[in-house]
């Protein structure tokens, strides 16, 4: 059978195991994250890597709690987009899947797979649909998305990642942000939600974002009977930082910038 590289990067409430191949450095992830007035999102990631080993990427998603992801494209760094294949067999040679790239869906997740073309340096951008990424609570709406995964083949060097809402200014009047599972910042930048790591990622280190947001900004179509507090309380077990984060994060009354994060993942995303 021939083997492939999971990229491991879970776009909701659960995480799969990471498929571990050795060759490979991931140089940069970025995440682009646009939200839409139903809830839905558009999401847009460029991955800087280099391979020396399998046949394709793969980046499944599991336990979407509703939402579904449709959309799939991939370019690469010359600016050649794939062809969408209607099927996809994972048998396939490496220079059958170059240029390809498909949803193979299985009875527990869907993974984004594309070939990988050639050994050596890459930059994949790849873009794709989610609806119903947005929840609408008692209280607030939340919008709580794991960006990047643990247990990668190789713990990326840098990893930034954006959250905006189309046609609104994200502010912390409005807004309130927490991250998880990483060294770095979480900010408001220019309307906008910014992530991003001060030092590489380890083994265990992933990119978990939590966002509340005041009743208004949107109109998600996804409802759930519980208020933002129970969201909270669920991400917070477990979770360990600094104490100068946590004195920051209690003078802004929820609204900050928790980095060092580290916590069980398998608990966190049981309400959304």
């Amino acid at each position: 059978m021939m083997r492939r590289f999971a990229l491991t990067f879970i776009a909701a409430l659960a995480f799969a195991n990471a498929v571990f191949a050795g060759d490979w450095d991931i140089h940069d992830i970025s995440v682009n994250v646009r939200l839409y007035k139903d809830g839905s999102a558009v999401v847009k990631e460029i991955w800087d890597l280099t391979a020396e080993s399998g046949t394709e990427v793969y980046v499944p998603r599991e336990n979407l709690g509703g939402s579904e992801i449709s959309g799939l494209s991939v370019m690469d760094e010359e600016g050649v987009p794939f062809k969408f294949e209607e099927e996809w067999d994972v048998d396939w040679s490496f220079k059958h899947k170059a240029g390809r790239c498909r949803f193979n869906r299985t009875s527990s997740r869907v993974e984004l797979c594309w070939g990988l073309g050639s050994y050596g340096d890459h930059i994949f951008t790849v873009s794709y649909e989610m609806t119903l990424a947005v929840k609408s609570l008692q209280d607030y709406d939340c919008f709580h998305i794991q960006l990047v995964s643990p247990g990668l083949s190789s713990s990326p060097r840098h990893v930034k990642a954006t959250i905006r809402v189309q046609g609104k200014t994200l502010q912390s009047q409005n807004t309130a942000i927490w991250a998880f599972g990483f060294e770095g910042s979480c900010n408001f930048c220019n309307g906008e939600i910014v992530y991003e790591s001060s030092e590489e990622f380890r083994g265990g280190s992933s990119l978990i974002s939590l966002v509340r947001l005041d009743k208004g900004i949107l109109s998600p179509e996804s409802v759930r009977d519980y208020s933002f507090s129970k969201v909270l309380e669920t991400a917070m077990e477990g979770a360990s930082f600094d104490k100068e984060d946590q004195q920051e994060s209690l003078a802004a009354t929820l609204t900050a910038i928790l980095s060092t994060i580290f916590f069980p993942l398998a608990t966190v995303f049981l309400l959304i």
